[in-house]
């Protein structure tokens, strides 16, 4: 089975699964897996479709070149959507090269480049996920105006569990 190592340039995350692995829903295979969105026309994405394509063609040959690879374009978007897995938990890092804890959940919609190395499987090519550098963390974020006088939670959002069995409330 031939490898080579891979770097890709930052682009804009699409259902990460960077902290932990997928888990649920229909697509879930439990493993650590992200897509990066990029432009169409973004020189350094080209450079590394192209170094794709080579890899392929040197393993399968050209006929196989083009029909398993790990992107998609898409002229009508106008976008090239590069896709990322492994089984193995990836080292993330943040732009001054400094190790992310799992605590922090990475959004879609997230700037990160991805390295790792281009595997060779019977069907094709696969993009194998080694390391993550991200560049900004979108999080999820309401589509609502605030509103005056109503109801306003006043507790971590379910990501400190450190008062968890407590009745602050009390009677």
């Amino acid at each position: 089975m031939k490898k080579q190592k891979l770097a890709v340039p930052f682009g804009t995350a699409r259902y990460p699964h960077i902290s932990k692995p997928d888990t649920t829903g229909k697509y879930a295979d439990n493993k650590y897996k992200t897509r990066l969105v990029y432009k169409i026309d973004d020189k350094a994405v080209l450079a590394a479709i192209k170094q794709i394509d080579a890899f392929a063609e040197e393993v399968h040959g050209k006929q196989w070149a083009k029909k398993h690879v790990p992107y998609v374009i898409d002229e009508d978007a106008g976008e090239i959507v590069l896709t990322a897995k492994t089984q193995y938990e990836p080292a993330v890092f943040d732009t001054k090269n400094q190790k992310i804890g799992k605590d922090v959940n990475i959004g879609g919609g997230s700037v990160m480049r991805l390295s790792g190395f281009l595997i060779e499987f019977d069907k094709g090519i696969s993009f194998q996920l080694k390391q993550v550098q991200v560049k900004s963390v979108a999080q999820a974020a309401s589509d609502f105006d605030e509103v005056e006088d109503g109801y306003e939670y006043e507790g971590t959002g379910g990501f400190d569990d450190s008062d968890e069995g407590t009745d602050e409330g009390g009677e």
